[in-house]
């Protein structure tokens, strides 16, 4: 009597939720600091406004710096650095707009440019605190990215496994799902990951 031939172990494909060690990834998370340092430069003929943001938004990791003309700005590094940039007043070298653009093409950075129409404070204020928000939700969300892709690659190389996605579809479900998230909390971004993959199996 010939009996049926069990599987090969090392051939078979797990579920995409067992290619990934969740402890691991959780543990790493939490001892992350997630206290993003940001920078917001703004660009006014005073720096008055950039003062009163300063007071109300007082923040230990949020730093302010004021330019009074493009040109000036064009020649500092921090450009390449900064996380939101205020254009408050024109000036005769380039339009608000035309700065923006060119601030944009400079750095491949999630940067956020605001222009501000002499609104209330209060709505600039408003602005650039949902500017923070969602600088720190894409910031957190790619970093809980990463750690799962990391560890998933751990695991198939040390059991030799198959993958049911490649790598880079696999960044690419995970980013296109959370991008929907509001919540910039990583234990939050997380959960959604884990039942975005569950629901994949």
């Amino acid at each position: 009597m010939k009996l049926n031939e069990s599987p090969i172990q090392s051939s078979r494909t797990p579920k995409l939720s067992d290619q990934v060690n969740w402890r691991e990834v959780k543990q790493s998370l939490s001892s992350q600091s997630f206290l993003h340092i940001r920078e917001i430069i703004f660009f006014a003929h005073s720096d008055e406004i950039m003062k009163n943001c300063q007071s109300t938004l007082n923040a230990s990791n949020l730093t302010f710096r004021n330019h009074f003309s493009f040109c000036s700005a064009l020649r500092d590094s921090s450009l390449l650095t900064a996380d939101i940039f205020v254009l408050i007043d024109s000036f005769a070298s380039a339009s608000r707009k035309n700065f923006a653009k060119l601030l944009k093409q400079r750095t491949h950075k999630d940067l956020k440019v605001i222009i501000w129409d002499k609104l209330p404070l209060e709505n600039l204020i408003l602005t650039i605190q949902e500017s923070l928000s969602k600088l720190n939700q894409s910031e957190t969300k790619n970093l809980v990215v990463e750690k799962i892709l990391q560890s998933r690659m751990e695991i198939n190389l040390n059991h030799n496994e198959k993958n049911s996605l490649d790598e880079e579809d696999f960044r690419k479900l995970l980013n296109r799902e959370l991008s929907v998230s509001e919540n910039h909390a990583p234990e939050i971004i997380l959960a959604n990951a884990i039942n975005i993959i569950k629901e994949v199996n």
